[in-house]
């Protein structure tokens, strides 16, 4: 494992428990919660994502001014803040319940809920640290649905790579 990835696990530990002290729910998404996910870092990141409630912003905001981070401009502010750390890119992106019920993002993809049971107890593992994640059935439809939305992009390299583990994932939770 490279310095980069030792500094974002060390990011991932400290936001994870400062924001656990702090009584604030929040998942690991992303990369980094797949290989959560697996038990094992199996590519590079390019930074790290968290997701929390959005009545929960003033809150966070404060935690990781207080721990040093820098906000950095954002292209979805609505749904997504980016903050920066010695050199790790850190993004928290916001989740709201709808009158109905639904999880969604604020802003530009507010027209397409979380699948259901994203954000329960999951937790992954990666040597001693344990953080709650994105459930593996969340992050696929996520990364899977993504080309589809109006807004969204053709699959990356990554994305690609990620999605094979997380079917695997999801088919074995299906069998438990």
């Amino acid at each position: 494992m490279d310095q980069r990835a030792v500094a974002q696990l060390d990011i991932i530990r400290q936001i994870s428990d400062a924001l656990t002290c702090a009584g604030v729910d929040h998942w690991l998404f992303g990369g980094w919660a797949v290989d959560f996910a697996i038990g094992e870092m199996t590519r590079q990141h390019r930074d790290v994502d968290f997701v929390v409630w959005e009545v929960d912003l003033p809150r966070i905001t404060g935690l990781l001014r207080f721990l040093g981070y820098r906000a950095r401009p954002s292209k979805h502010p609505k749904h997504q803040l980016n903050w920066e750390k010695s050199g790790t890119e850190v993004q928290i992106n916001l989740i709201t319940k709808t009158t109905d019920g639904a999880i969604i993002s604020p802003g530009t993809f507010s027209d397409w809920p979380w699948f259901e049971g994203s954000f329960g107890n999951h937790q992954g593992r990666i040597g001693g640290l344990d953080v709650p994640i994105v459930s593996p059935a969340g992050q696929l439809e996520s990364k899977e649905g993504f080309p589809k939305h109006p807004a969204g992009q053709p699959l990356r390299a990554k994305d690609l790579h990620d999605i094979e583990p997380l079917r695997r994932l999801t088919t074995s939770e299906r069998r438990q």
